[in-house]
C-alpha cells in the first residue's frame, strides 16, 4: 500500500492515447531501423578510445532510426521528401565510410562523423516541421514543469543507491571506470564520463523515445513499456549482477516515467548522473 501510494503521488497515472494508431508500415520502420542501429552501433563500431565509439553508437542509436522516421513521415505524412532522402543518405555516406575506409583513419578522423551529424540534424528539422511533431515521439523537453523536481528527487535517490552499491559491492567497484586508462588518470576520466553522455544520448533516444513512443502510439502502453525494456535489459548482461538486476525494474521505470513526461530528457539526464556518479567513485576508491 505503501508503494502504491508513493507510486501515485510521485508519479501520477498515464492518460490514454488520444488517437490509437495501427499503421503496420510504421511498425515496420519501427523495428526495422532499431535493429539495424543495434547491429550498426555494435558490430561496425570503431575500436580504439571510448570517445570515438560514443560518437559513433550515438549516430547509429539516434541517427538511423530518426532517418528512417523522417523518411515514413514524409510519404505518409506529407513531409519534405528531398530533406528525409537526403538525411538518409548522409547516414548512408558515414555507413559506407565505415565499412569501405580504413579503421584508423575513421577512428583518427572526427570530420568523417560530419555526414552522420548532418543527417540526425537534417531527420529532426524534417520531423519537426512536418505534421509528425517531434512531441509525439518524446523528443523535446515535454511537460518539464512535472517532470524537472521530480528528476531532482530521483537525482537524490539514485545517489542513495550508487555510494553504498560502489563501497560494498567490489564487483561494481572494480568494474568502473570501465576504461583502464580512466583507473587512475583524471583527464582520462573525464573523457569516459563525457563519452557515457554522449553515448546516452543516442541510447535513450533510441529506446526512451523511438522505441518507446513509437509503440505506445498504437495505444497500448504497457506493451511500449515492455517492449523497450527487454533489449535494454538484455545489453546489461556484460555489466556487474547488481546492474543487471536492477536494469530490469528500472528500465520499467523509465519508460512509464518518459511516458508521463512525455520526453526522453529526464532519464538521459539521471541515467548520465548515475554512470557519472559511479565512475567518479570508482576512480575515487582506486585513488584515495
Amino acid at each position: 500500500m505503501f508503494l502504491k501510494h508513493f507510486w501515485t503521488n510521485m508519479l501520477g497515472g498515464l492518460s490514454e492515447c488520444p488517437e490509437p494508431e495501427r499503421d503496420n508500415v510504421l511498425l515496420l520502420v519501427i523495428g526495422t531501423t532499431a535493429c539495424m542501429a543495434f547491429y550498426f552501433a555494435d558490430g561496425l563500431a570503431a575500436r580504439g578510445g571510448p570517445l570515438y565509439n560514443a560518437v559513433w553508437r550515438m549516430l547509429m542509436f539516434a541517427g538511423v532510426p530518426l532517418a528512417g522516421l523522417a523518411s515514413w513521415s514524409a510519404f505518409s505524412r506529407g513531409g519534405s521528401r528531398l530533406g528525409a532522402g537526403t538525411a538518409s543518405l548522409l547516414c548512408l555516406a558515414t555507413l559506407l565510410i565505415r565499412v569501405f575506409g580504413d579503421e584508423m583513419v575513421f577512428r583518427d578522423s572526427p570530420a568523417l562523423y560530419l555526414p552522420g551529424f548532418a543527417g540526425l540534424v537534417l531527420a529532426l528539422v524534417v520531423l519537426s516541421r512536418s505534421r509528425e511533431t517531434l512531441g509525439r515521439w518524446g523528443l523535446t523537453m515535454g511537460d518539464w514543469r512535472w517532470w524537472v523536481p521530480r528528476a531532482g528527487v530521483l537525482s537524490v535517490i539514485v545517489l542513495a543507491w550508487v555510494i553504498p552499491a560502489m563501497l560494498l559491492s567490489p564487483e561494481m567497484a572494480s568494474y568502473y571506470p570501465s576504461y583502464k586508462p580512466a583507473q587512475t588518470d583524471p583527464v582520462m576520466l573525464g573523457v569516459k564520463v563525457l563519452a557515457h553522455i554522449v553515448d546516452l544520448a543516442g541510447w535513450e533516444m533510441l529506446f526512451r523515445g523511438f522505441l518507446l513512443f513509437g509503440i505506445a502510439r498504437r495505444g497500448d502502453y504497457k506493451v511500449a513499456i515492455w517492449l523497450q525494456v527487454i533489449p535494454f535489459f538484455l545489453l546489461h548482461s556484460h555489466k556487474p549482477g547488481i546492474e543487471l538486476m536492477l536494469s530490469l525494474p528500472g528500465g520499467l521505470f523509465a519508460g512509464y516515467f518518459c511516458l508521463r513526461a512525455r520526453s526522453f530528457v529526464p532519464i538521459f539526464l539521471l541515467h548520465s548522473f548515475q554512470l557519472g556518479s559511479i565512475n567518479l567513485l570508482g576512480y575515487a576508491i582506486r585513488n584515495f
